[in-house]
């Protein structure tokens, strides 16, 4: 066996020589995985052996052959590669690949990618990709009506150019929460998170983004109706307590000149008055009315 055999047997392509008349001369050592020997291959003709060839091979000895397309052999779908080139004035190469699973891969990533881009799409979350120059390449609909671009007007262009966003605060676990500009000059809060992948050759960062400006409204109104609720309360305090403190420090000193029934009688009053001190302490520090 010759170094040129050997080395083609090597390979996972069909390799084969034919002549003018269509007759394998030679054919490597894949052409076993179409169940057919080596030996019984040679002399015979290429279409009694591989059918799907017969429009192919009417054209082998006028020009180059390049063809992808989907086969039927013994029962069975391939999607082959075929490839033929003129070696010699009566002798053509073919070259044949089973690419059945490369194409059936390739078609479960465009399923797979189909079913991200439609996640993307519906998720309620704004979500935009930055390419590694901060470029966007990617934003959902979602991301579009929050802040007021199509998602032509922000892909290919950097985020804070767009957003003029520069108010950012940290808020824990990877979040912050960013103060951005919509297209119409409405400012907004997002709560964001980036999150920096490698695919590949591809450097970029993905970005989520929910818009929380109602809440961190909510929040302040809550916030100022608590001040003024905590406010009410100790001036509340402060009128009833500088009362009672003044009576009490009076009764104290009533009882002390006091003797038998009477001043018994001047210091229940006086921890009567306690009792609604404590009432009053409770309902400022903690809203209750409770001693």
């Amino acid at each position: 066996m010759g170094l040129h055999q050997k080395a083609l047997d090597r390979l996972n392509e069909l390799i084969c020589f034919v002549d003018q008349n269509a007759k394998i001369i030679f054919a490597n050592k894949a052409v076993e995985r179409f169940g057919v020997s080596r030996k019984d291959a040679i002399g015979k003709e290429v279409i009694s052996i591989f059918p799907f060839l017969e429009k192919d091979i009417q054209k082998i000895f006028s020009r180059e052959i390049k063809n992808n397309k989907w086969i039927s052999y013994k029962g069975e779908k391939y999607y082959m590669s075929i490839e033929s080139s003129i070696l010699e004035k009566n002798v053509a190469m073919l070259v044949i690949r089973d690419m059945t699973q490369f194409k059936t891969n390739e078609k479960k990533l465009k399923e797979i990618k189909k079913l991200y881009e439609k996640i993307l799409e519906i998720a309620h979350e704004g979500i935009y990709i930055e390419n590694e120059d901060g470029e966007i390449v990617f934003a959902n609909n979602a991301f579009s009506r929050m802040v007021g671009y199509s998602v032509d007007e922000l892909v290919g262009r950097r985020i804070e150019d767009i957003l003029r966003s520069n108010e950012t605060k940290k808020v824990g676990n990877g979040k912050y929460e960013m103060k951005i500009y919509t297209k119409d000059g409405y400012s907004k809060i997002l709560l964001a998170s980036s999150h920096s992948f490698k695919d590949r050759d591809f450097i970029g960062r993905i970005n989520l983004s929910l818009d929380i400006t109602d809440k961190k409204k909510r929040e302040e109104k809550l916030k100022i109706l608590t001040e003024k609720e905590r406010n009410f309360r100790l001036k509340t305090a402060h009128y009833f307590f500088n009362p009672l403190a003044i009576a009490k420090g009076y009764m104290g000193l009533m009882a002390e000149e006091m003797e038998g029934g009477e001043r018994e009688k001047v210091l229940k009053a006086i921890h009567a008055i306690s009792r609604v001190e404590n009432v009053i302490k409770n309902f400022v520090t903690r809203g209750e009315i409770a001693e």
